[in-house]
């Protein structure tokens, strides 16, 4: 399946944004959990937007502008984590019938 994507600006240039390996790798080894996203922890969807962001501009080819999960928070406004409302916006029904039973 192909992962859903949007994009974000950060820095005054647009960049892509889509879940990736790394991203979540790192963003994992940093001590963030997608459980702490789950309960709405900012710092955990601020490191999330960094390090997805991170990777997707270096797959991309781009430069990142900032060097640090701190820069980012520091560099960065509120308005950066409506990535997530993007992203469910981009694919809304993708999570469609997920309770269901199989074979019904």
């Amino acid at each position: 399946m192909m992962e859903k994507r949007t994009t974000i600006k950060l820095a005054g240039n647009e960049f892509p944004f889509y879940r990736t390996n790394r991203g979540l790798y790192d963003f994992e080894n940093a001590g963030y959990s997608t459980t702490d996203m789950a309960e709405g922890k900012v710092s955990a969807m601020l490191a999330f937007i960094f390090f997805q962001s991170r990777d997707c501009a270096k797959r991309a080819k781009m430069a990142f502008p900032y060097e640090s999960l701190d820069a980012f928070i520091d560099g960065t406004d509120t308005q950066v984590i409506e990535v997530f409302k993007r992203l469910n916006e981009a694919n809304p029904n993708e999570n469609a019938g997920e309770d269901e039973e199989p074979g019904k």
